[in-house]
């Protein structure tokens, strides 16, 4: 799998989970509304899915990578993020993947 380099923030529109990321990311911040992110194995979640609250002005910022965060998504290889109830946004960091 191929991915390139990011250093942006990404817009989350209401209610809508957003990929944001097929390989690791090790640094994230959410700015607007509580945003959640979950990791999956490869489906998209479903509206009613619930991830980890991040509320505005929170992320991480790891060596281990999100990914690490949801062991139980079996081999979780991609990372979404929904912001409920209003317009959000995060700041990814990843690093390219050749």
């Amino acid at each position: 799998m191929t991915q390139s380099a990011l250093n942006t923030w990404l817009a989350l529109p209401a209610d809508t989970w957003t990929q944001f990321s097929e390989i690791d990311c090790t640094f994230v911040v959410v700015y607007g509304g509580t945003v959640e992110i979950i990791g999956m194995d490869g489906a998209a979640p479903d509206a009613d899915d619930r991830g980890i609250p991040y509320p505005m002005g929170t992320g991480e910022d790891v060596d281990t990578g999100m990914l690490a965060r949801f062991p139980g998504a079996g081999t979780a290889d991609r990372l979404y993020a929904i912001s409920r109830g209003d317009n959000g946004a995060i700041f990814v960091s990843r690093a390219a993947v050749a």
